[in-house]
């Protein structure tokens, strides 16, 4: 319940500064005090909308992982036993650590003074770097989401997966392939987001489309690679990989566990080829991507012909 409501917390702040940024969007400096407070803090309008975006995004999209993990969480782990409660325990605290932790860090950035920018870590420089004197570097929100979030999701999931349950509340065979499918995607998002975004961010010579550098054409591609696919596509497939369970029947449900599963790796090793091995536009990598795309959308058309949602409620 504490993660459900750090998850649904942060999403709120997410929406209300998402809010903030679209009004200035629309309406500028109107009536005045956005614009002062911008200069007050050393930005421009634009600049400080730019901030507030950025908190906006990063947070909303954690924030509804976060939710999806919440009901991940009551739906399969409320009767794990043992050693392993504890690491569920632990995993879902450090969860709700990122969460709070992210939410100040961002809240801080997109309202603070430009002194207060996020810091750089693990630069070519050094550990620890403030902003604009690297020129590359994880920063310290994504640096966070990474290993308390993503790192804390994963423990969770494995937690439960692997764990011992409650003799009278075992995870039957369905539910354990369905969650064995969320684990893998799970997994493929720490290996997509934290894994090579921190070879994206860390090499930000190579692959900066800001700058003019040797791969810089491609970062742009990257980025929306890293989170159209990872930060969108993967949560979304584990919310249809838990409906296949809940409406489908038993074959069904292990028909739409593989296909989603082959999507999901396919997508994994054409955006490790793409970023990797050969960042090249219509190279390799962006049509095994385009093929796990295929395989995805393959299996939604078969969930939306196979569901039958009344039949299968009724049953239950």
């Amino acid at each position: 319940y504490y993660l459900v409501l750090a998850s649904s917390c942060s999403a709120l702040i997410a929406a209300l500064i998402g809010d903030l940024a679209g009004f200035i969007l629309d309406f500028g400096d109107w009536p005045g005090i956005m614009g002062w407070y911008a200069g007050k803090i050393g930005y421009t309008l634009e600049e400080w909308q730019s901030n507030l975006l950025r908190s906006h995004s990063d947070m909303m999209v954690v924030s509804v992982i976060g939710l999806i993990l919440s009901v991940i969480n009551w739906k399969y782990g409320r009767n794990v036993l043992g050693n392993v409660k504890k690491l569920k325990t632990v995993s879902e605290w450090f969860v709700i650590t990122g969460l709070i932790l992210m939410v100040l860090i961002l809240v801080i950035s997109g309202f603070g003074s430009s002194e207060f920018q996020i810091p750089h870590i693990f630069t070519e420089k050094g550990f620890f770097k403030p902003r604009g004197q690297s020129v590359a570097g994880i920063d310290l929100v994504d640096f966070i989401i990474g290993t308390f979030f993503l790192i804390g999701g994963l423990l969770l999931i494995a937690s439960i997966l692997f764990g011992n349950n409650k003799s009278n509340n075992l995870l039957d065979k369905t539910s354990k392939y369905t969650l064995s499918g969320v684990f893998l995607t799970w997994l493929c998002i720490v290996i997509t987001v934290a894994g090579m975004g921190f070879l994206q961010e860390y090499r930000a010579d190579l692959y900066n489309s800001a700058n003019d550098v040797p791969l810089g054409d491609f970062g742009f591609a990257f980025r929306m690679l890293h989170l159209d696919v990872s930060l969108m596509l993967f949560p979304a497939i584990m919310v249809v990989m838990i409906l296949a369970q809940q409406f489908l029947n038993e074959k069904d449900n292990k028909v739409i566990q593989r296909i989603l599963r082959f999507g999901v790796i396919i997508c994994t090793i054409g955006s490790l080829i793409y970023m990797v091995f050969n960042p090249q536009p219509f190279g390799p990598g962006y049509w095994v991507v385009g093929f796990g795309f295929i395989t995805i959308i393959s299996a939604m058309i078969y969930y939306f012909i196979r569901s039958n949602p009344i039949v299968k409620v009724k049953q239950e």
